[in-house]
């Protein structure tokens, strides 16, 4: 398909039209549609602030006793089935108390949400995966889990 078509350029205004629409609904910040939707996922659900500068090195959101949070987003690209043991890399050398891992489906619903305090993540050196087994294990971490409903 050519990319400059009047098929592409409409879906594309299209596009740009949705994430307006987004940005004007606090949705999203950047044009990390994923991330942004993760973190405003994460606020919602844990009660918590975005931070001020979209661009702040070591966490992205606040609870209200000052503690920050770092959220990682997973969502499958094209073609590839659900899956529910995305890889979530571990920040290393941030200043943050909690890491939010947010699991997507393809279509952007939330799968599943886990918030892991920085003390758990000592045994994990640089991913960590949330399969059903670890989930299970930890059962503590887990603030939404719309993959065990299903």
């Amino acid at each position: 398909m050519n990319p400059e078509s009047k098929k592409v350029k409409r879906i594309l205004r299209k596009y740009v039209k949705i994430m307006e629409n987004l940005r004007k609904l606090k949705v999203v910040r950047t044009e990390k549609l994923v991330a942004d939707l993760g973190e405003s996922l994460a606020c919602k659900y844990l009660r918590l602030t975005i931070a001020v500068s979209p661009n702040n090195k070591g966490y992205d959101c606040i609870d209200g006793r000052d503690r920050r949070y770092e959220v990682k987003t997973r969502r499958p690209g094209f073609g590839k089935d659900d899956t529910y043991a995305y890889s979530f890399p571990v920040p290393a050398r941030k200043k943050f108390a909690f890491l939010v891992c947010v699991s997507l489906s393809y279509d952007f619903r939330l799968d599943r949400m886990a918030r892991i305090p920085k003390k758990d993540l000592r045994n994990y050196s640089n991913n960590i995966v949330l399969t059903n087994k670890l989930v299970a294990a930890h059962p503590k971490w887990i603030v939404e889990d719309n993959v065990a409903a299903n």
